[in-house]
């Protein structure tokens, strides 16, 4: 929940940013490219906050049943006792650009469709398209988040879930040499098939929230 609190109100911040600086009217709306480039910059922000939680989810479910980690906070106090406070962070490099190109996927793939729908449709604007269509531009959204940079998603929780210093190409190196490219996509198939209805919910419900509560970021 706070991951995607930061996500949509960072988009949404930075689209008034991006508005601000190109001289655009308060309620214009942006190209593909603009949309995209907030995208990125909303998941590169995200990111501050996925890297410690995904360390913490990481290190829980790849520990051995009789090691010392019983919790988060017992991880929290094992990596902090042991790293210092950014040993938090390991792996926020992989995170930092599985996040904000991710988001420029993510963002840019459901503005897109959702756009092909309106103009397919000839409706006036988004709030009236039907749910089943946000729920489908969200899906494609999530599909394409994860096609587009799983194999640094696959080398940011093997560096997160074992406490060496190896670098990002060695681990990538490392993988390769076991496992080939079939190595990087492991669990590429159960992953889409969470994120595509994960992401159409999400952005159906955002919608909602936006055409009912109307949310003043």
């Amino acid at each position: 929940m706070f991951e995607n609190s930061v996500l949509f109100v960072s988009y949404s911040r930075i689209q008034n940013v991006i508005r601000n600086l190109s001289g655009q009217p308060e309620d214009a709306p942006l190209s593909q490219k603009q949309l995209c480039t907030a995208g990125f910059l909303s998941g590169g922000c995200v990111s501050f906050v996925l890297t410690p939680v995904e360390l913490i989810k990481t290190r829980l479910q790849v520990q051995t049943p009789d090691a010392a980690l019983k919790g988060p906070l017992s991880v929290v106090y094992h990596t902090v006792r042991q790293k210092g406070i950014f040993g938090l962070y390991r792996g926020h490099i992989s995170t930092f650009m599985r996040e904000a190109v991710g988001g420029a996927a993510w963002f840019g793939t459901y503005e897109y469709v959702k756009n092909a729908f309106i103009k397919q449709s000839a409706v006036k604007s988004k709030d009236e398209l039907p749910t089943w269509q946000l729920m489908v531009s969200g899906a494609l959204s999530g599909i394409a988040y994860n096609a587009s940079l799983f194999p640094v998603d696959t080398i940011k929780s093997r560096a997160q879930a074992f406490e060496s210093n190896d670098s990002f190409k060695k681990i990538a190196t490392d993988i390769f040499r076991a496992d080939g490219i079939r190595g990087f996509y492991r669990g590429f198939g159960i992953t889409l098939a969470r994120s595509a209805p994960s992401s159409a919910i999400i952005f159906a419900t955002y919608e909602w929230l936006n055409r009912n509560v109307r949310i003043d970021y």
